[in-house]
């Protein structure tokens, strides 16, 4: 049986510009109009390119083990070995790389990664952080929006999924990484907080453009949660969970970062009637509706009266 043999496969091409990121997609998935035959030309034929991107390779059978483990808690699934096992399998196989006092050297590759570099910086750089963590959608109808998809596939770790019949563009995504979610909080909240850098980042791709007319609305409702998520974390100064943004964090401080100071108190202050109970907003576990963060209710205590 195959399988029983130790056996890898090397993709070898004649086309040198496979072997590079900095050759642009037009080298991966020319238009019909750079292919020299009239017959490609006019889409009669034309071969689809291909790749392979496998994900989470390490993740299988993760529930089991760390069942067995023991870690099957907040803190347990927020440990940095634990999420190294999703996305990449960049990831995990260079933290098994790692003695056990450098594990944390994991997340500091994330950040260059994402970055660009170690020491790359400047709007692209923020740009691909703040999208990791908010899914922008870019305009598919503008020039300027491709080449910026297109220098961050090259350089910024999104993913293309989908490549149109015509060639012209890109589409890319991050996909659900804890790894690069923490490195992206990182960059965001470095030197300046992620309550000024946000606004600025979309701000300036708003004025140029990239950000797609009909998506505005929720990519800004998805960055306010994202603010407040990020706020909100940092008020916990414990060293229970060794990632500062990938953690749980409380009801109550993601809703105080949330809000304007005036309806904070409100809120904070106001009470939820049921027909059986009252319980008080300021102590409650309730959950945020829609919310993709980590919440811990074990961290809020309900106090609630007959």
């Amino acid at each position: 049986m195959i399988s029983d043999r130790q056996i890898f496969f090397v993709f070898v091409s004649t086309d040198s510009s496979l072997l590079s990121t900095n050759s642009g997609f037009q080298s991966f998935a020319p238009s019909n109009v750079s292919y020299p035959s009239i017959r490609v030309q006019k889409s009669n034929k034309l071969i689809p390119p291909f790749f392979e991107l496998p994900f989470d390779t390490f993740s299988h059978g993760f529930t089991t083990q760390v069942t067995q483990a023991g870690k099957l808690t907040l803190s347990g699934v927020c440990e940095l070995g634990q999420i190294a096992r999703f996305g990449r399998p960049l990831w995990y196989s260079y933290y098994q790389s790692l003695p056990k006092a450098e594990k944390g050297k994991t997340v500091d590759l994330a950040v260059i990664k994402l970055r660009g570099g170690a020491s790359s910086s400047g709007h692209l750089a923020e740009l691909a952080a703040l999208d990791s963590r908010v899914l922008i959608g870019f305009d598919p109808t503008y020039i300027p929006s491709h080449t910026a998809q297109t220098e961050l596939v090259k350089s910024h770790m999104p993913c293309v999924f989908n490549i149109p019949e015509d060639r012209e563009y890109v589409s890319t995504v991050y996909p659900t990484e804890p790894m690069l979610s923490e490195a992206a909080g990182r960059i965001l909240n470095t030197d300046v907080s992620i309550v000024d850098r946000a606004p600025a980042i979309l701000g300036d791709a708003l004025k140029t453009g990239l950000l797609a007319q009909e998506e505005r609305g929720q990519l800004v409702a998805r960055t306010l949660l994202t603010v407040a998520h990020d706020e909100a974390a940092k008020l916990d100064s414990s060293s229970t969970f060794e990632l500062l943004y990938h953690r749980p964090i409380r009801l109550v401080q993601f809703l105080e970062k949330l809000l304007a100071p005036k309806i904070w108190e409100l809120v904070r202050h106001a009470t939820l009637f049921t027909h059986t109970r009252m319980i008080s907003i300021s102590n409650s576990p309730l959950p945020i509706p829609g919310s993709t963060f980590p919440i811990s209710p074990a961290s809020a205590t309900a106090n609630r009266t007959m």
